[in-house]
């Protein structure tokens, strides 16, 4: 009986191995996958050259390292060139960043909204309904938006989400 107790905790210990390792396997790639992932048809916030952030994190600061100063060739008088390092530059000041908008959402029974605010106007960042809904966008002439959500096959089943900023900050409203 003791070969068999042993042949069991060597299969035991085998799964427990096996799980744990598929286990981590899977959760690196989906943390990884989900460090890259963005929202399908973000745009990029005004004044940055990088990917929009999410709601919640806020960007670090880079720091540059300025480039060496250049190296200029001049003629002599005698014909012949040589080269001698250009004038020692002032420091530029480097330019400030404008602060990234801040990404806010709400959710609803038809769906969730996200959107950021630059100066008081509100931009959509994504739109997803829930399974059976639909939605339509359209923008107003004073920075605002609307979402109509609307279930399919129920005309009188909509939700409409309305989205205007308030201190650089999008404020929701749901009808």
């Amino acid at each position: 009986m003791s070969g068999s107790r042993a042949q069991l905790l060597r299969y035991a210990a085998t799964w427990v191995l096996v799980v744990s390792v598929t286990a981590g396997l899977s959760w690196g790639a989906i943390s990884r996958a989900g460090e890259a992932a963005t929202l399908l048809g973000a745009p990029v916030p005004l004044g940055s050259a990088a990917a929009p952030t999410t709601a919640g994190l806020t960007p670090s600061a880079t720091q540059s390292v300025p480039p060496p100063p250049p190296v200029t060739s001049a003629p002599t008088s005698s014909g012949q060139s040589s080269t001698s390092p250009s004038s020692p530059s002032t420091p530029k000041p480097e330019p400030t960043e404008s602060p990234r908008p801040v990404v806010r959402s709400v959710s609803t029974a038809a769906g969730q909204v996200w959107a950021y605010c630059v100066g008081d106007t509100a931009y959509r960042r994504s739109v997803v309904a829930t399974d059976g809904w639909s939605f339509e966008f359209s923008r107003e002439d004073n920075g605002r938006f609307e979402v109509k959500f609307q279930l399919a096959g129920a005309e009188e089943e909509e939700v409409e989400v309305k989205v205007r900023c308030e201190a650089g900050l999008p404020v929701f409203t749901t009808d």
